[in-house]
């Protein structure tokens, strides 16, 4: 039986995951202020319960992909992504600033 650890992002046009997406500190900071911007929370908390509107692979990395990112809580984990949680971002234990201070 396999736990998942970790959420995974996925692109809606080239099937791209998180992973392969935010490779380099700039994209993954940049994926962090584009959810920081949009997220909408749960009142009086810092659960996030939607993002919108929604966050193009094109607007983190420099390719012409106009695909949306989708959450999949149930995806393999991302592979070399050890900076910050997705879950614990979107569940609210770990804050989007504290997120970016563990960008390596």
């Amino acid at each position: 039986m396999y736990i998942y650890k970790m959420p995974n992002v996925i692109c809606d046009i080239c099937d791209k995951r998180l992973e392969g997406i935010c490779k380099s500190k700039r994209e993954k900071m940049k994926l962090l202020e584009l959810l920081e911007e949009r997220a909408e929370r749960l009142c009086l908390t810092n659960i996030i319960i939607n993002v919108s509107p929604g966050i193009k692979h094109k607007e983190i990395t420099r390719t012409g992909c106009m695909g949306v990112l989708h959450y999949k809580q149930f995806e393999r984990d991302p592979e070399g992504l050890n900076d910050f949680n997705l879950s614990d971002l979107i569940s609210g234990k770990l804050s989007i600033e504290e997120a970016k201070k563990r960008i390596k």
